[in-house]
């Protein structure tokens, strides 16, 4: 999969979507390719309409471990040193993309539901953002080893703040730049008279 990265950026982690995350569909094929074996005997006796029958089975199972197989290799959670990209595709025709930068993230988290999740260490990442004044939670496909992904992508969050600074100081200027769209009138002007405040303060020093 071409990505298109901005100048300088780097890929640090490649993250696709367990294959456990298909097991329900993979025991349905794995019945779908015995069950005609069970069969066999009486289908062969019907000569050829038997052999269709019992041919038909399988063709389709492979047909569903194919699409399986690309449907794995189409999700993906890119990690780079400036986003995080998650390519998510859940029919042949059907595909979303969600992008979000390092800037935006305020902390990030991940969560293991039931016990076939908990026994096999699948879970997804949430990640706590904020664009345009308001608060929202972006999470990942299921992914194997959430936990110890989660702290990885921490540290890479942490190294981010100290490169660039922390979400308080850029991510809160640009919230603050973009709630203004939605003051009213009065409160435009308590925010011109805190400015003016501030500004005077500034220029004593």
């Amino acid at each position: 999969m071409n990505i298109p990265l901005k100048e300088n950026e780097k890929i640090l982690l490649t993250l696709r979507k367990s294959l456990w995350a298909y097991a329900g569909q993979i025991f349905g094929i794995c019945l779908l390719i015995g069950a005609p074996f069970f069969f066999m005997f009486r289908l062969f006796q019907i000569e050829r309409w038997g052999v269709y029958l019992f041919a038909s089975p399988i063709v389709i199972a492979f047909f569903l471990i194919a699409r399986i197989i690309f449907l794995w290799r189409s999700n993906i959670l890119l990690v780079t040193s400036d986003r995080i990209i998650d390519f998510e595709r859940t029919g042949l025709f059907n595909r979303e993309l969600h992008e979000i930068g390092w800037n935006k993230i305020q902390s990030i988290g991940s969560e293991v539901k039931g016990a076939w999740a908990t026994i096999f260490h699948i879970g997804v990442i949430k990640f706590e953002t904020s664009a345009h004044g308001q608060e929202y939670d972006f999470e990942s496909h299921p992914l194997r080893n959430s936990d110890a992904i989660q702290i990885q992508l921490s540290h890479i969050l942490e190294s981010y703040e100290q490169t660039h600074g922390s979400i308080g100081e850029e991510g809160h200027l640009e919230r603050a730049l973009e709630s203004i769209a939605y003051l009213s009138a009065k409160e435009i002007e308590d925010v011109q008279d805190a400015l003016l405040t501030r500004q005077k303060i500034l220029n004593a020093h």
